[in-house]
């Protein structure tokens, strides 16, 4: 049984030492390797294996399972080469807009979602205000806490607020502003949720879920993460830190600490199968990022399928194995099959956008039908 962790990183990172290190203990063959390593002529792979003081280079076949990062435009041919073949772990799940619409028309969402609308005008800019009285401006594909704006009404102008600017703006200006750049750039307006500490720092709770031992998922962590005091959202890599969850949740929420937790890990064990229903595909690992406003009532912040291995690498490499092992014995079965002949591609599953709007199409029938 091998599995091989393709990367863009030169040198093998953090997590793939810790994975090849539980490898050992599941009978799995491991190594690393880029995407500039594969032979897609030759169809075989230089990867780096690991040996008692590193890693050594050799050749090898396509392994049996591929541990795959999301492609980068200059490496989807050899996604696509290697999928013909091997069994990979892991797909894109959408844009952040359809995977709102997609918990959106779910149903089993609705007191995690936050109000959005589209940015198409200045009018819907005011809606939101007068309603919220705060919003935020955000794109609509992920931005890593890039390129967001907090936006309220102060003396009789727009105020636009981002980590690291402050402008006012007349309303003539603000309208230009949104056609020019929040509707030509595809931005969604929600209500502000103030997930704040008592020192009036940004923060979320990351939940790292992933499969382990028998493909069950496994809750990593529910990490705080907390931004600097003039930053608009708590993205570490923009500044800021991390928490341990309990004495975190103490500090912001006192005698209901317990309470706030029993909530978050709730979703953090309810929410991977809500979603994996809508995909064809296995999820193999989630990063679900939750804010907590004032009463302690959990939002929705966004979810993505690579959640960084950061500071958990060994807990993370271990569900990583196990997980080898559960695909190579359940799974490569079913799809050896289709890798068997290189002419044959797997089929492709219904693009997200194509379920979202079927599932619209239904519930618009139902209600003409109900009228």
């Amino acid at each position: 049984m091998r599995v091989g962790m393709l990367r863009r990183r030169n040198e093998p990172t953090k997590i793939a030492r810790a994975s090849a290190l539980a490898c050992q203990l599941y009978d799995v063959e491991f190594f690393y390797f880029r995407p500039k390593d594969v032979d897609v002529t030759k169809k075989i792979i230089v990867g780096l294996f690991p040996v008692k003081n590193g890693w050594v280079k050799r050749e090898t076949p396509y392994p049996d399972v591929v541990d795959n990062s999301l492609p980068t435009a200059e490496a989807k041919e050899v996604h696509q080469e290697l999928e013909k073949y091997c069994y990979l772990t892991t797909h894109r799940l959408g844009s952040k807009d359809e995977l709102y619409q997609l918990m959106e028309t779910d149903g089993g969402f609705d007191e995690l979602l936050i109000p959005y609308r589209h940015v198409q005008s200045l009018g819907d800019l005011d809606e939101f205000i007068d309603h919220y009285v705060e919003v935020i401006l955000k794109p609509a594909k992920g931005s890593q806490g890039n390129r967001i704006f907090q936006v309220r009404y102060e003396d009789g102008n727009y105020k636009l607020e981002t980590d690291k600017t402050s402008e006012f703006l007349a309303e003539e200006e603000m309208r230009k502003r949104v056609q020019e750049t929040f509707k030509e750039r595809k931005y969604l307006i929600q209500p502000l949720i103030r997930s704040k500490t008592r020192e009036g720092h940004p923060y979320d709770i990351r939940m790292h879920v992933r499969r382990g031992k028998d493909g069950e998922w496994q809750v990593i962590n529910l990490l705080p993460r907390i931004g600097m005091s003039n930053a608009i959202t708590s993205n570490v890599n923009q500044g800021g830190g991390i928490s341990q969850i309990d004495p975190f949740l103490a500090n912001v929420f006192g005698d209901e600490a317990e309470r706030v937790k029993e909530k978050l890990v709730e979703i953090s064990t309810t929410f991977p199968d809500k979603l994996q229903k809508h995909f064809s595909f296995e999820i193999d690992a989630l990063g679900i990022d939750i804010g907590l406003d004032e009463t302690g009532k959990p939002w929705f912040f966004e979810v993505n399928t690579s959640p960084g291995p950061k500071f958990y690498e060994s807990e993370i490499g271990e569900a990583k194995a196990q997980h080898y092992e559960y695909i190579i014995k359940t799974k490569l079965e079913k799809s050896t099959p289709a890798a068997a002949d290189p002419g044959t591609a797997k089929p492709k599953p219904r693009t997200l956008a194509r379920r979202i709007k079927n599932r619209l199409k239904k519930r618009a029938n139902k209600l003409v039908a109900a009228k």
